[in-house]
């Protein structure tokens, strides 16, 4: 069963991204569509909070990549590791649906 993305939780916040900013209107990515969220960082260059502004529909899994979050560059990553990945856990709702006969 697929749903839309119900809450959402920053595990590690990464290093390496754009500090203080909020990017808004970030695409999660997955099996579903239509998910939209905000990245936000910290002074630092870190990921602080995410927030779901639309929970798209039909995800069985979820994610927001890296290229999508100001600041952060893969190249950059594999050449020398100045940055580190961000860990953003989407949780999912399932709606189960009842057919009575």
């Amino acid at each position: 069963a697929a749903g839309s993305i119900d809450h959402v939780r920053v595990v590690a916040g990464g290093t390496g991204y754009t500090a203080s900013t909020s990017n808004t209107t970030k695409t999660i990515r997955g099996d579903g569509t239509g998910g939209v969220c905000t990245v936000t960082t910290n002074g630092s260059g870190v990921v602080s909070a995410v927030t779901v502004t639309t929970a798209g529909t039909g995800y069985t899994y979820a994610y927001v990549a890296n290229d999508d979050i100001a600041g952060f560059d893969n190249a950059d990553q594999r050449a020398d590791g100045t940055n580190n990945s961000a860990n953003i856990e989407f949780i999912i709702e399932y709606i189960m649906e009842y057919i009575m006969v």
